[in-house]
């Protein structure tokens, strides 16, 4: 068969990603041909090759090439968990075995990029990072990550996989007097305030069974405030 679907201004959870067109051809039993591309809004992504529908060793065969990507268009994806999310990305990724074990290998790189993690209310940048996909899983070098105040933090290590369901760390992060959390008080957090933190942590493990070694102190200005329930408050 042959299938071509065009999407105008798609968007997902309300961020609009591009216009996005799909093209499959079946010339073979349980072998598809297929070309996607996604352009608008600052992206422009194209993926080409085949997907057989069949348990072989090499089911996927797929090369993803970002010429440009917004950032902002992927927020969503973070279920949350990353806000004000900016910049652009670029890369050539190719994805090849199984739906249930994939491979990729590649990398991407970001520019100009700009995040907030939900929990913490500070707003990163990383003015140039890569992370680098292998059989192994995500490698990220040394990114560099700058605070508001032009203080950085150095993230090195691994993301280890090998099926992109169970994951495990050899993360390391230094930090000198980066402000890692600036949040205001709300009804539904625990807790709020500034921390200013000089630290070397390292991370290994698994989801399952993290194992995290640190080494810090508070800086001055911290100002941190814990919110106590009142049945836990003896008048």
């Amino acid at each position: 068969f042959t299938s071509d679907l065009i999407v105008k201004r798609f968007a997902f959870a309300q961020h609009e990603v591009g216009d996005v067109a799909l093209r499959a051809r079946n010339r073979t039993a349980d072998s598809y041909e297929v070309a996607v591309d996604i352009a608008g809004n600052e992206n422009d992504v194209g993926i080409r090759g085949s997907y057989r529908n069949t348990e072989v060793l090499n089911a996927l065969d797929l090369a993803v090439e970002c010429r440009k990507g917004n950032l902002a268009s992927f927020e969503p994806l973070t279920l949350g968990s990353i806000q004000r999310l900016s910049g652009s990305m670029t890369g050539t990724l190719h994805v090849r075995g199984t739906l249930r074990n994939p491979t990729v290998a590649g990398d991407l790189t970001f520019t100009h990029a700009t995040l907030s993690p939900t929990i913490l209310g500070s707003l990163l940048h990383v003015n140039e990072g890569r992370i680098t996909f292998d059989t192994r899983g995500m490698h990220f070098g040394s990114l560099v990550l700058t605070d508001t105040l032009g203080h950085e933090a150095v993230l090195s290590g691994s993301l280890l996989t090998d099926d992109y369901r169970d994951f495990g760390f050899d993360l390391r992060l230094h930090t000198e007097r980066f402000l890692v959390m600036n949040t205001t008080a709300r009804r539904d957090v625990p807790y709020y305030g500034i921390i200013f933190l000089d630290s070397d942590i390292a991370i290994g493990g698994d989801v399952a069974k993290p194992v995290i070694h640190v080494q810090a102190h508070v800086g001055k200005g911290t100002d941190l405030a814990m919110v106590l329930p009142a049945s836990d408050v003896d008048l």
